[in-house]
């Protein structure tokens, strides 16, 4: 076990006792249990195997913690918990981490704001914040909740799920950075249409619920759902892409 800490630094346990720290922004664990602290900056900690506690401090950090129940403490910044050098694909959800499988499993999270995937097929789940989710690659499920988040499918068949309006509203839409449709990509609504709605490509709402249409931007497609049949959009989610949506584009 390794108990180092950067700020400004003096390792307490283990191979780290007494060593002093100055100008480290990266520290890596041991395959047993250690205890990594970062400073003020941008720090990137490595836990490897065993049960880890990995606490960022203050910057925007990223925080490994490999296999076994780990600790990750984002602290102050937009922290963000990585998953990809699992040998196997995760589940990983901020809002639910008891959930979580493979290299996530036992993770517990504190100040963490987003989620990086493995090379293979992940779930990702963001919590009631404004979250980054990252599937990598692998054809990988991404549900941000609540907040304004965005999503990154990377590469491989990815599916980005909607589960209520809450989750990406009219006037605070989420954001798909990568929508690909050669890639096999999926919008699934069907958590706000309760399975029976209708894509209506660029036409205005007619008022009949669960009704699904888009406008196809220079650089930007807009995508709105009028849930409750009332002729207006409940919720908007915004493709960081120009494409032109078909039907088969979602899970309605």
């Amino acid at each position: 076990m390794v108990v180092p800490t950067v700020c400004p630094g003096t390792g307490t346990g283990g191979d780290a006792a007494g060593d002093t720290l100055t100008g480290i922004e990266w520290l890596r664990g041991s395959a047993f249990s250690d205890s990594l602290t970062g400073d003020g900056g941008a720090n990137r900690l490595s836990g490897l195997a065993g049960t880890d506690t990995l606490d960022g401090g203050d910057g925007n950090d990223q925080l490994i913690g490999g296999a076994g129940a780990d600790v990750l403490t984002g602290g102050a910044g937009f922290d963000t918990a990585l998953y990809d050098n699992a040998s196997v694909g995760v589940t990983a959800s901020l809002a639910n981490p008891s959930a979580n499988t493979g290299d996530a499993a036992g993770d517990t999270y504190s100040g963490i704001e987003n989620l990086v995937g493995s090379a293979f097929a992940d779930t990702l789940t963001g919590d009631s914040g404004s979250n980054y989710l990252q599937g990598w690659h692998g054809d990988d499920v991404l549900n941000g909740g609540g907040g304004i988040d965005t999503l990154n499918g990377g590469l491989g068949a990815d599916t980005f799920v909607f589960s209520s309006i809450a989750d990406s509203t009219a006037k605070a839409p989420d954001r798909i950075s990568d929508f690909s449709q050669s890639q096999g990509d999926k919008i699934d609504l069907s958590g706000i249409t309760h399975g029976s709605g209708t894509f209506i490509g660029t036409e205005d709402f007619t008022h009949h619920a669960g009704e699904v249409r888009f406008i196809e931007g220079t650089t930007q497609t807009a995508v709105y759902i009028d849930a409750n049949g009332d002729g207006t959009a409940d919720a908007q989610i915004r493709l960081f892409t120009a494409v032109a949506l078909t039907a088969s584009d979602f899970t309605l």
